[in-house]
């Protein structure tokens, strides 16, 4: 399974000066974990998921700029999903063949297609022992 088959696509672009307010309602709306933050050039800075959001909330900040992640790993579409590590990084933002963001990745949509891809797995292997 790829990261193409998985990822949530960029419908939304969410800026460095947006309300935290706004982007939480949004993202519950839309029902997913996080964005990509851009800056006013358009130029992708970073990343946030429910948890900044959340902790930006309880310590009264107002704006993406004070909550979103700078570090970030870009990942090619055609990257196999089970080499993701989500130890260091909540998002992946993903490139297509031409380099332009195309969506995201988060560890939710990873575990998902996981347990998704295991259940497949499970589902085929019986049938191969029986011929």
């Amino acid at each position: 399974m790829i990261v193409r088959e998985v990822m949530k696509k960029n419908a939304v672009k969410y800026y460095e000066n947006d309300s935290i307010l706004k982007v939480a309602s949004a993202v519950t709306e839309r029902d997913v974990e996080g964005g990509l933050v851009y800056n006013e050039l358009d130029e992708l800075v970073g990343w946030f998921t429910y948890k900044e959001l959340l902790k930006g909330i309880i310590q009264d900040y107002t704006v993406l700029n004070e909550i979103c992640i700078r570090d970030y790993l870009l990942i090619e579409e055609n990257s196999a999903i089970k080499n993701l590590d989500f130890t260091t990084y909540g998002l992946f933002p993903v490139l297509n063949v031409e380099e332009k963001i195309t969506g995201f990745i988060t560890r939710g949509v990873y575990l998902k297609a996981v347990a998704r891809l295991s259940q497949i797995e499970k589902n085929i292997f019986p049938l191969r022992r029986l011929i």
